[in-house]
């Protein structure tokens, strides 16, 4: 399965959260959106960061906001992340491969086998 079919999925799930009456607290859907959606789109991140399927994966992250936030698909997606309290994923991506690659520079040198 690919990555934008299990953020799909996670989306729906948060989306049946939004209708129930215990889950509807804007800090609780962010929490999840960032446990469910996001984990799962920034799996490894660092690696497929400049890959042409990140654009794909970036459209149901842009849903997971649109379904925290209540805002429709005209809002611009700025104003959307500013709204939701997330960052954009193309810097979350940034952020996570250059931080990979500061924990890579202080790791010791393993020899291979």
């Amino acid at each position: 399965m690919n990555v934008k079919a299990k953020v799909a999925a996670r989306n729906s799930l948060l989306r049946k959260l939004v209708n129930s009456n215990w889950g509807a607290d804007p800090k609780t859907l962010r929490t999840t959106a960032l446990a469910l959606s996001y984990s799962t789109a920034e799996y490894s991140s660092a690696v497929w960061a400049r890959s042409c399927h990140a654009k794909k994966v970036d459209a149901e992250l842009n849903n997971a906001c649109r379904i925290v936030t209540g805002q429709l698909r005209p809002t611009p997606l700025p104003l959307l992340y500013r709204t939701a309290g997330i960052a954009p994923p193309d810097i979350r991506r940034q952020t996570h491969g250059s931080t990979e690659k500061h924990n890579r520079g202080k790791r010791p040198k393993t020899p291979s086998v």
